[in-house]
């Protein structure tokens, strides 16, 4: 079983070497390197350095905007462009997404109750925002908010340079139809926005960003050129010379069909990618189209949900735990190795031991970063090559954020990025972002079952979460009781399976029932009121025989066996108050009914396992209970009643 070995949230621990450690021992021995010293200032810095930078664009991007809608679309236009408010849109989700990777990023390295509170905050649609990897929720929220203004609010448009029309004034502006335009990307064909039908099979891979279209120069952030990249500036109008005389049609531009640059910024002259163009305006909202929408919309963001819980469930990752887990299982996922033959009592404890794991694991704030930044990019990548028009628009963002997403829930469905090893988890955690763990308090001295969720459970060692685990598959349940005793949907040779069991405490269980009264004066047969108090030692071993009558509780088979200074028995009470005293006999074997959260299974492979998780000997832990129950002048803890 296992103990609390430290507060739940400790996770800035010294590293403790361990010959013994039975993987990643050379990753373990790198990033030991970060935990003191000069190094572990370093990775600190430089760390926060990393995701600084994501957080401060995501943070100064409102503040971009609020200068925009004000100073120049307000007062300059006098009106705000649908594009700019696409625009906003957009820079929403993606400042959305670097925020969760770097809260993500604290949430591996760090401990903060700031961080943690904003984790467990749930909503009436969600029960917890963390599940499934912290990241698909909260980007879900992120697409909502995208796909209702670009579905609701503005009319988007993908459109080649050639045969646009943009050079054409419309009925509500310069710009044809549109009233705001910029580049988007290169294709080799019109495609996607342009007509129904490719001209080219996957043409999509061969897609470029705009280098060399209109108005489209060197990468910059908040007007800092970076002197490389593709940064496509919006227009309002072609800056071009009027070609009629009624001032409706103006000059295309030299690049604004074909592009006259190269990647690289040279020069280039015939080229035959197209140039195309976002372009947005503003669509009539109808209360109609907005009800259905919605809907859609709601269902739309859950998808991303729906997909990264399927795909990290089914595909990806090491095996959820249940409480039905068996004990090779178990030892499988935790450890990769193959449960040995052959185990007995003898021999389990001390095969287990020389496998135990190190307590402690260093970890990397810098590559932790590094790792996250990696998806972000390769996220980024894929997206403008399987959406349908290019690498600024709603179906861009859509492709990012799920990409973005669904990559970030395998990793940590898959390891621990800041100590590199390996992350186990149960069902119901990774799916609802929490679950109840059975572990044994030093501070209360008593077993308990408390909530543990999915940040909490990263900030715990790879050998605190293996012993939590040990006693979530150990402590008996309903499904294993079926399994072996109930007859139900069995064949007709099946037989019952008594189930070796062991109790983990000391527990006092607290009968009621009647018995006939035995004055000698009586002149008919009454009947008495009965309690009878049995105390089961911590570690009393026996078998289940059968589901008891009570709800969650089982009848448990074993020898009674007490200390002298505790006396056990049955005392009756008849209506004037007469009581009797009667002893129950040691080494008598009974049968009661217990709670079956009270019972664990016993066999040489859980013991085998429970050395190899560093877990204490049972015997220990109840040893240790006693004397704190006996320093706190407690009585002995009771059971349910049952009939």
């Amino acid at each position: 079983m296992t103990e609390a070995n430290e507060p739940l949230l400790e996770k800035e621990k010294e590293y403790i070497p361990n010959d013994e450690e039975y993987s990643t021992q050379g990753m373990s021995k790198l990033l030991s390197c970060f935990k003191s010293g000069p190094l572990a200032t370093v990775d600190e810095l430089v760390g926060y350095g990393i995701m600084l930078c994501f957080v401060v664009y995501a943070m100064l991007m409102p503040c971009f905007w609020v200068k925009q809608f004000i100073f120049v679309d307000i007062i300059k236009r006098k009106h705000i462009p649908a594009l700019d408010l696409a625009r906003c849109a957009n820079d929403f989700a993606g400042g959305l997404v670097y925020i969760l990777m770097a809260l993500v990023w604290h949430t591996l390295c760090h401990k903060n109750e700031k961080v943690h509170n904003f984790w467990k905050s749930s909503r009436s649609w969600v029960s917890s925002i963390m599940a499934g990897g912290f990241i698909p929720r909260p980007a879900a929220f992120s697409m909502c908010m995208l796909l209702f203004v670009s579905s609701n609010i503005i009319a988007q448009k993908i459109v080649p340079g050639p045969g646009s029309g943009l050079e054409k004034q419309g009925w509500d502006g310069p710009l044809g139809d549109y009233d705001g335009c910029r580049a988007d990307s290169l294709e080799i064909a019109t495609y996607g926005g342009f007509g129904p039908v490719p001209k080219r099979w996957f043409q999509r891979l061969y897609r470029e960003k705009p280098f060399g279209c209109y108005e489209v120069i060197k990468q910059n952030i908040f007007g800092i050129d970076l002197g490389t990249g593709a940064w496509a500036r919006a227009f309002y109008d072609l800056d071009t010379n009027y070609t009629d005389e009624t001032q409706k049609i103006r000059a295309i531009p030299d690049n604004f069909n074909h592009p006259n640059r190269d990647s690289s910024w040279n020069p280039i002259n015939g080229s035959d990618m197209i140039c195309a163009y976002q372009c947005a305006k503003y669509s009539a909202i109808s209360f109609a189209s907005l009800i259905g929408s919605v809907g859609g919309i709601f269902c739309g963001s859950a998808v991303v949900v729906t997909l990264s819980d399927w795909f990290t469930t089914k595909i990806v990752g090491w095996r959820l735990i249940e409480k039905s887990t068996e004990p090779a299982q178990l030892l499988k996922a935790v450890t990769g190795h193959q449960l040995p033959e052959n185990l007995n009592d003898g021999n389990a404890e001390k095969s287990g031991a020389e496998l135990k794991d190190a307590e402690y694991q260093p970890g990397g704030k810098v590559f932790c970063a590094l790792q996250l930044v990696l998806i972000l990019t390769l996220a980024s990548q894929i997206a403008p090559r399987l959406t349908v028009d290019g690498y600024f628009t709603v179906d861009y963002y859509t492709t990012f954020t799920l990409f973005f997403s669904l990559l970030t829930a395998c990793m940590l469905r898959l390891w621990d990025p800041y100590t590199c090893r390996a992350v186990i988890y149960t069902k119901d955690l990774w799916l609802n972002g929490r679950d109840t763990f059975l572990y044994f308090d030093k501070g209360s001295g008593k077993w308990e079952a408390k909530e543990v969720d999915l940040y909490e459970w990263f900030n715990l060692s790879a050998g605190e979460r293996a012993k939590r685990l040990l006693a979530y598959c150990r402590t008996l349940n309903s499904d294993q009781v079926d399994e072996s005793l109930d007859p139900k949907d069995k064949k007709d040779n099946w037989k019952p399976t008594p189930i070796d069991v062991m109790t983990f405490s000391d527990l006092t269980v607290e009968q009621h029932g009647y018995a006939l009264h035995d004055k000698e004066d009586e002149t008919c047969e009454r009947y008495d009121r009965t309690t009878t108090f049995i105390r089961i030692e911590g570690g009393a071993s026996g078998q289940v025989l059968k589901k008891s009558k009570v709800d969650g509780e089982v009848i448990f088979s074993f020898k009674i066996s007490v200390s002298e200074d505790v006396e056990h028995g049955a005392w009756y009470c008849s209506e004037t108050g007469d009581k009797a005293i009667k002893n129950v006999e040691k080494e008598k074997s009974i049968e009661v009914s217990v709670p079956m959260d009270k019972l664990i299974e016993k066999s040489p492979k859980w013991t085998y396992i429970r050395a190899a998780f560093g877990e204490q000997p049972l015997q220990t832990t109840v040893k240790q209970e006693r004397e704190h129950r006996k320093s706190q002048g407690q009585s002995e803890p009771q059971a349910k009643a049952g009939e």
